[in-house]
């Protein structure tokens, strides 16, 4: 319920769809660092049998219900449509509970394969369909879940997966943490 605490200064999208709360969390303290590395080296380094590199700080994300500033519609993408590479593991850790539209989506890889190709891998295409097409949207928001989960657990999930934030109808806040991280063989493979 941390959104019944907050003025709608601090819970607004800007233009860039984050919200004052989400973008202080760039600048962090020494001790949230630590946690942070700590997370990396005893949960998830062990997931993997070489070493990994991962992002020096962690994006927080505060999903208010019924937040302002933002055109509410699904907005799939990959994270490689933002520049980021294939190679590249997502972690997505909710503090909160995640269910329904405070959740995110995610599309199956063999889905969101289909999905660029019918838009021959035109990421520029994908981005208008989403936008202006109503039955592509359709079909994308059909192939893909919200994700429920409780605090503590996390995902794993390839950049080429078509995900999207919803807008949060429900009277819960979700906050949750974005990860990437690069194993040492992914990076020498693309390298």
């Amino acid at each position: 319920k941390l959104h019944l605490s907050i003025s709608n200064e601090f819970k607004n999208l800007d233009e860039s769809e984050q919200n004052k709360i989400s973008i202080s969390f760039y600048e962090t303290s020494k001790s949230l660092k630590m946690l942070y590395k700590d997370f990396i080296e005893k949960i998830i380094s062990p997931c993997f049998s070489d070493a990994v590199y991962f992002q020096t700080v962690p994006t927080f994300r505060f999903h208010f219900p019924n937040q302002e500033g933002y055109n509410w519609k699904d907005r799939y993408h990959t994270d490689i449509m933002l520049g980021h590479p294939p190679y590249e593991i997502n972690i997505w850790l909710p503090f909160t509970k995640t269910y329904d539209s405070n959740s995110m989506r995610i599309t199956s890889y063999d889905d969101s394969m289909s999905f660029m190709e019918s838009c021959d891998y035109d990421f520029e295409v994908f981005a208008e369909r989403v936008q202006y097409d109503v039955n592509f949207s359709e079909m994308l928001r059909k192939s893909s879940n919200p994700i429920t989960m409780n605090h503590g657990n996390f995902i794993m999930f390839d950049p080429r997966c078509l995900h999207c934030t919803q807008n949060n109808i429900t009277d819960n806040t979700r906050v949750s943490m974005d990860i990437r991280i690069i194993t040492e063989e992914g990076l020498k493979k693309y390298s």
